[in-house]
């Protein structure tokens, strides 16, 4: 017999964050001269970046397959995203297929992710995302100096757990989990040391608070609530790149860094 124990609310909540940073979640340009968002240097066909969180704690990588744009600031990007992270001792990697939709300084990101799970499992996660601006980056435009207004989003994410033959084991599910910003100040552009080399690069920071949201599916925690959450934040924006390149979150005395690693 196998026994299949379902995995604790810590390594679910670690696998939803996780997914959500890859999905979070994007060479060229003039650092000068600021591209709208759906002109943004990453948002061609075939280009791809890969990230990490803490070092190598867990990584990602974003592929763009295809983009339609009806203009500057209206289009749907289809993408494919890895990921990868330790969960209860055991490295979980998983892919999918995510579509980014930008419209009205609005983005959606929505999407299934498949990986192998533990104990000989399959995990099956979607994941549903919305903002009220642009993922990877600040605002559709940026100037140096000026406040930017609070940012929000929430998300719900599904999760099917099943043997490989398929038999179904357990679903567990997170809705409502959320993130909402005060104003955010852009500093100075100065060089900053990137993955790519030092760019010329502007700090935005501020202060966030997240809530993991509501989780059922998880016998110990079932309805159980997350509570709220706030942490200082730092984006390293760079215009040349048209992406935020380093996320700085600070929690008391823990720092998190969240790094673009490489562009293609």
């Amino acid at each position: 017999m196998i026994r299949y124990t379902t995995p604790r609310s810590g390594g679910v909540r670690s696998v939803f964050a996780i997914i959500g940073l890859a999905s979070v979640l994007l060479a060229g340009g003039n650092a000068h001269a600021e591209q709208s968002y759906c002109d943004s240097p990453w948002l061609v066909p075939n280009a791809r970046l890969s990230g990490s969180v803490d070092g190598s704690t867990a990584r990602f990588s974003v592929l763009v397959k295809q983009i339609n744009r009806t203009d500057a600031n209206q289009c749907t990007v289809e993408l494919t995203v890895n990921a990868d992270a330790p969960i209860a001792g055991q490295r979980v990697q998983g892919t999918g297929p995510f579509t980014l939709t930008v419209a009205q300084g609005k983005s959606t990101l929505n999407g299934t992710f498949d990986a192998s799970g533990l104990m000989n499992t399959l995990m099956k996660t979607t994941v549903q995302s919305t903002l009220s601006g642009y993922f990877l980056k600040p605002a559709n435009t940026v100037t140096p100096g000026e406040t930017l207004a609070p940012l929000s989003g929430h998300s719900n994410v599904d999760l099917m757990v099943t043997m490989q033959n398929g038999i179904p084991l357990n679903q567990i599910n997170v809705s409502n989990a959320s993130v909402s910003t005060g104003p955010r100040k852009v500093g100075k552009l100065q060089s900053h040391s990137t993955s790519v080399g030092v760019l010329q690069c502007m700090p935005v920071s501020y202060t966030a608070t997240t809530s993991s949201g509501d989780l059922s599916g998880v016998p110990a925690n079932n309805g159980n609530a997350a509570g709220a959450r706030q942490s200082q934040v730092t984006d390293w924006y760079c215009p040349e790149k048209g992406l935020t390149m380093e996320s700085v979150i600070t929690n008391g005395n823990k720092k998190t860094r969240v790094v673009i690693t490489s562009l293609q």
